[in-house]
């Protein structure tokens, strides 16, 4: 599979509303000038893990990122932190359902 350049002209594309977060994957080639537009911006570069070895890790991996983007657009949490804590206690609530 080809990989995507990602570059100061397309990145926009890839980037979510509301979000300070870029999510990178192993499919990514990230250009030096779309790095400094990142970093200029305040965004983080977060990396997606790799290929998940069973169904059930992809649907975890997927539902949370499903809540990641629910904690960020729908309630506006901010702050990474607290994102993160909020994350974990919805995953911890619907795995113990």
């Amino acid at each position: 599979m080809a990989k995507k350049l990602i570059t100061i002209h397309n990145i926009h594309s890839y980037l979510e509303p509301e979000s300070k977060s870029f999510m990178m994957d192993k499919e990514m080639l990230l250009t030096s000038g779309a790095k400094d537009y990142l970093r200029q911006k305040g965004y983080t570069i977060d990396l997606k893990q790799g290929i998940c070895s069973t169904k059930e890790e992809a649907e975890k991996e997927c539902l949370v990122e499903q809540v990641k983007k629910l904690v960020i657009q729908d309630f506006q949490i901010k702050d990474p932190q607290l994102q993160q804590q909020v994350i974990k206690a919805v995953m911890k609530k619907i795995h113990s359902q």
